[in-house]
């Protein structure tokens, strides 16, 4: 058993380290090991975290990877992959839930700009948000309304006008990433962002901002501006 011999208490002299000191004075190798703590009883989780780190190239392509490739790697267990994949979107909902609300008497876009940064931390496909206001532009709610139910980046618009009615929107924002890192727009982008233009005139909801979140700033599309 891992814990047994020179192994003994290893584990929880790295979780002691952990909360006298944090995380800033660990190694990346470090924090995997101590995370698959949790997900891989009684294994030596140091060498699996290095083992981790060189098959996927970076720390962040750790918790890129799927779950079936975190999986294959030897010591690993399918509840440790699953921890691992946890960890983007539970730091994208930590950080939306400390994110100051852009509210103002007007409409803020650099602060909803950093909002959006946020909300798109760790995804990693093609994907459309709405961002619905009140009147004081606080922030009712973000929607993502991406159709999941197709492999193309295509719009559900019945979560769109549902989630608007629900909380009497007033006024939105809109947003879509490029993984890629592009800012440019595509032609497919033109036609679904105008899609949601005209849907949300007809429900006199205020657009008020069109975004491109790539993998390391937000953008303002003016495409829309091109249509009226």
């Amino acid at each position: 058993m891992y814990d047994n011999g020179i192994h003994k208490g290893h584990r929880e002299r790295l979780k002691e380290r952990f909360l006298n000191e944090g995380l800033e004075h660990f190694e990346e190798h470090n924090v995997l090991e101590l995370l698959l703590f949790f997900g891989i009883p009684y294994k030596d989780t140091n060498e699996i975290a290095h083992e981790l780190l060189n098959q996927f190239g970076s720390f962040s392509g750790v918790f890129d990877a799927d779950v079936t490739s975190l999986s294959n790697i030897r010591g690993m267990t399918k509840n440790a992959a699953i921890l691992l994949k946890l960890i983007p979107p539970l730091s994208r909902r930590y950080v939306l839930g400390t994110t100051t609300n852009p509210s103002s008497e007007r409409y803020d876009g650099e602060a909803v700009k950093l909002y959006l940064k946020n909300l798109f931390l760790g995804e990693k496909k093609e994907c459309i948000y709405v961002v619905l206001f009140d009147k004081s532009f606080n922030i009712l709610r973000s929607v993502r309304i991406t159709d999941d139910r197709t492999s193309e980046v295509r719009m559900n618009m019945r979560i769109l006008t549902e989630n608007a009615f629900a909380c009497s929107a007033y006024g939105c924002a809109i947003a879509h990433n490029h993984p890629g890192g592009t800012e440019k727009s595509s032609l497919d982008d033109v036609y679904s962002m105008n899609k949601i233009k005209y849907v949300l005139s007809e429900l006199d909801i205020t657009l008020y901002g069109n975004y491109i979140v790539t993998k390391d700033k937000v953008v303002e599309n003016h495409v829309l501006d091109l249509f009226p």
